[in-house]
């Protein structure tokens, strides 16, 4: 029983939180302390690739947002979009397999730029979009980012979670 419902909690964030005090139902302080203590509570850094990446989108926006600055919103969201689009056209293409979170991070910069062309994330902030339809429009873009992991994301109505089949 408590397996299961540790594995619950667990397969809905794959971070542990130990500052998160649901964990004391199932956990001593002192075994807290010492999950706490493992590995480098840091997340890594991005790979040099990917930080190049995204310098080069930061400095197109920043770049167009100056330029632009006097001229319409949709005027401006339409040159940062084909500037973008511009750019991740012409990035050499990666090897999904050997470097999967490189071609990850084009394909899904692609898949966003398509979104912001249309508007569609403004448009989402309405009050007929639903929760659902935020995920299904732009959060489901970030679940393949687990795919070369075989992390499987998994939604019905009413949750979300992630499990792996390591």
């Amino acid at each position: 029983m408590i397996r299961r419902r540790i594995w619950k909690i667990c397969s809905l964030s794959l971070i542990f939180d130990a500052e998160d005090k649901k964990w004391l139902d199932y956990l001593s302080e002192s075994e807290i302390d010492k999950l706490s203590s493992e590995g480098d509570l840091l997340l890594p850094n991005l790979p040099e690739s990917i930080q190049n990446i995204l310098q080069k989108c930061r400095e197109i926006v920043t770049f167009i947002n100056k330029e632009a600055a006097d001229k319409p919103q949709d005027e401006q969201r339409k040159a940062i979009v084909d500037a973008l689009d511009k750019y991740v056209k012409s990035i050499d293409s990666f090897d999904p397999y050997d470097e999967y979170d490189e071609s990850w991070l084009v394909c899904t910069l692609r898949e966003f730029i398509s979104l912001y062309r249309w508007n569609i994330p403004a448009r989402m902030n309405s009050n007929d979009s639903s929760e659902m339809d935020f995920v299904v429009r732009i959060w489901s873009r970030l679940d393949t980012c687990f795919d070369n992991l075989h992390i499987d994301t998994r939604r019905d109505t009413s949750k979300s979670s992630s499990s792996s089949f390591c």
